[in-house]
């Protein structure tokens, strides 16, 4: 079981990283820490969002410097009869509310000026008055004004935390908010633009127009019969703000027009009238969403863009009328939102790991790009402002630690390959293997290999007159120019074992041309033989010769041993046979001897020459071997002439003609005086003659050594 708890272990951690990241998105989004970046891509979406068309049913009267050029006075000293004038022109004209956003404090010395305004709001009967609250007390107009008006609109506003303005206030007030109130308490404290949004009301303590359930309100329109006409729901607290456009989008009639009756009718008749402050002496301007600075020269400093407070208010006024509110995401529906892309794109990144950066780069782009397009077109298809930088943030953290967790297990698993599997196989190898091309499975499993083994020949009669480090460079450089032609064609290099090597293939790598790779292997090894003779000034080297043996078949492969002492090597039946098969050599006076299923796969690309049937150590079924001669292309006429006769003759030796075959195999000894095996054969076959087998015999020869 112990052997499974590292891979446990890297699982869960790559569940509890995207998981921590989550939760910690999750606590800062909570916290408020992404609120104002939120807002400015929100703001930003206001202004990519083509602007919306104003509400017929709204018009600006502006008090703008047009108008104080024309009356001939700055705004501050216009007489409240000025405004007396307006209003009465306006009633005239049918306008179905008139919001003063204006608070007329009594002033003493004033009285008539202050009649004839009471008179025109009180005979007009649909004016809304601005008040204020400041200081734990309601500011008013005088109160012979507001006898008359239809009702009271606070003027208080609150900007957000950044200084935009971006909803409507309104709430119901306690004795503990304000402490002098001149009405009883508790009530309602409404924004003007939420008053003036009502036609007709009579009494907005009344539950017959204002109706209060949890944290929603609803403002109820009644007809001359008292019927309900229409219902504008509203939040208590906050309620967001659909900006039609910038500042200058509702029509605006200048108050000297008004006062002049010098305009069209048409223009006011059954409209809400807004009488405001639009000079940008006033004040009364507010940073809003479509705020952006501008310069009027290219040397000039830059200017920020405001909305007058009277158009704030005819904005939010048509927020209610259209009931197309903003729907701002809830805390429930922002930590699912984190949770889905945090976890999603977190679980992906951790735990998929293949290829490069490429894919998770182009995963993490698309996927903020459809975060962005996700959130606007919520917003500008159902005005609904989806909590996306708390997204965002999620999707750029998990990609950074998913990339910082990948790069961090590469490096440890080059370290381990490398560690593993530098030594025993080739650059190229290793390469597959740390790109993720190549998997490795070091269990122990069973495959098909070609398994060669290399022993030197005469290395006694080669090293007997050198020195111990003459010897130590001796192996040392031949083994580096053997495990050179094992790697030049990627096998894998087993062991080691004093003067001998043993390696195979198509193991880790899948290489359908194992066997051969092998015998290539082998006789390009006998090459290099010839020049390490040429090239090494060591005393004896002329001597030294090599003896190979290569087999394959199913064998178990993997990292094998204890678990400190461990090699990734071959084991079973199939090595064996192929270690058996390189000290035949020494019998038979070949270099290079290859198993029957060897001999089958490369028959097509090598030309070998049959040697015999016999029983190794340890083994009870015979095998046929084969001296691995050369590449078909490159066999002279001799050697296939050789194979050709000498196969004949073991055709005379296997049939029992033993004397007819010792005397071919001598012929052909004397045509190939330095051929080893026919020599071996013409003194078994003269033993034979003389000492006939028994009936049994089958012409399986039995090794009784290694």
């Amino acid at each position: 079981m112990n052997k499974y708890l590292p891979g446990i272990h890297i699982k869960l951690l790559k569940i509890l990283m995207p998981a921590s990241l989550t939760v910690a998105t999750v606590l800062l989004y909570l916290a408020g820490v992404f609120q104002p970046l939120q807002h400015g891509l929100n703001d930003a979406q206001f202004r990519w969002r083509p602007d919306r068309k104003p509400s017929d049913e709204l018009v600006i009267i502006a008090v703008d410097p047009e108008s104080e050029q024309k009356l001939g006075a700055p705004f501050e000293r216009w007489k409240r009869a000025w405004t007396a004038q307006a209003v009465a022109n306006l009633t005239e004209a049918g306008a179905e509310i008139i919001a003063l956003d204006f608070r007329y404090a009594t002033r003493p010395g004033g009285e008539e000026d202050d009649e004839a305004l009471a008179t025109a709001i009180a005979d007009a009967g649909n004016v809304v008055l601005a008040a204020m609250i400041e200081g734990g007390k309601q500011l008013r107009s005088d109160e012979a004004i507001r006898e008359g008006a239809l009702v009271e609109g606070f003027l208080n506003v609150k900007q957000d935390e950044d200084g935009v303005m971006r909803r409507i206030r309104f709430a119901k007030v306690t004795e503990e908010e304000m402490p002098y109130a001149d009405d009883p308490l508790p009530m309602l404290y409404f924004d003007l633009a939420v008053i003036a949004a009502l036609k007709y009301v009579e009494d907005i303590q009344d539950s017959r127009y204002v109706k209060v359930e949890g944290d929603k309100l609803t403002l109820i329109e009644r007809d001359e019969e008292d019927n309900a006409v229409g219902e504008y729901a509203v939040t208590i607290g906050n309620h967001p703000i659909n900006y039609v456009g910038p500042a200058g989008s509702f029509p605006r009639i200048p108050f000297w027009r008004i006062y002049e009756n010098d305009f069209d009718p048409a223009a006011i008749e059954g409209k809400i009238c807004l009488v405001g402050d639009t000079r940008l002496r006033g004040g009364d301007f507010f940073i809003t969403p479509h705020s952006v600075t501008y310069h009027p020269t290219p040397r000039s400093d830059a200017i920020l863009k405001t909305t007058p407070g009277i158009e704030v208010h005819a904005n939010g006024i048509q927020t209610i009328l259209e009931g197309k509110t903003i729907r701002e995401s809830t805390p429930g529906e922002g930590v699912v939102f984190v949770l889905v892309f945090g976890l999603g794109l977190g679980v992906l990144f951790f735990f998929y790991q293949r290829g490069g950066l490429a894919l998770p780069a182009v995963i993490v782009c698309v996927t903020q790009v459809a975060i962005l397009f996700m959130s606007y077109w919520l917003f500008a298809s159902y005005s609904y402002q989806m909590v996306s930088i708390p997204c965002l943030v999620v999707v750029a953290l998990q990609f950074t630690s998913g990339m910082s967790y990948r790069w961090l297990a590469a490096r440890k698993r080059i370290r381990q390959i490398q560690e593993m599997f530098g030594r025993y196989v080739s650059a190229n190898v290793v390469k597959k293997m740390i790109s993720g091309e190549l998997s490795v499975n070091l269990e122990g499993h069973m495959k098909e290999i070609t398994v060669s083994f290399l022993d030197i020949r005469n290395f006694t009669r080669t090293s007997e007159n050198m020195t111990p480090e003459q010897i130590g460079r001796l192996l040392n450089e031949f083994f580096s120019k053997m495990i050179s032609v094992i790697f030049s064609v990627d096998g894998t290099l087993d062991k080691l074992m004093g003067d001998c090597i043993m390696w195979f293939f198509n193991d880790p790598e899948e290489q359908s041309d194992h066997s051969q790779r092998a015998a290539g292997v082998a006789l390009r090894m006998l090459t290099e033989l010839e020049q390490f003779r040429k090239e090494t000034d060591l005393p004896g080297v002329e001597y030294m010769n090599i003896g190979i043996g290569i087999n394959s078949g199913h064998a178990t492969v993997g990292n094998l041993g204890a678990p400190e002492f461990h090699d990734y090597t071959a084991i079973g039946d199939t090595v064996n046979l192929g270690s058996r098969l390189e000290g035949l050599n020494k019998e038979y006076g070949t270099r290079i001897i290859v198993g029957e299923s060897t001999r089958e796969r490369i028959r097509g690309e090598f030309f070998c020459r049959e040697l015999d049937l016999v029983r190794v150590k340890g083994k009870d079924q015979p095998v046929r071997i084969y001296e691995l001669v050369a590449r078909k292309a490159e066999a002279t006429e001799q050697q296939k002439r050789l194979a050709t006769e000498f196969e004949h003759h073991l055709g005379l030796y296997r049939g029992r003609e033993f004397e007819e075959a010792c005397a071919a195999f001598e012929s052909l000894c004397a045509q190939f005086p330095d051929d080893e095996p026919c020599k071996i054969y013409a003194e078994r076959c003269r033993q034979l003659a003389e000492n006939p087998p028994k009936e049994t015999w089958s012409g399986i020869f039995t090794f009784t050594t290694k």
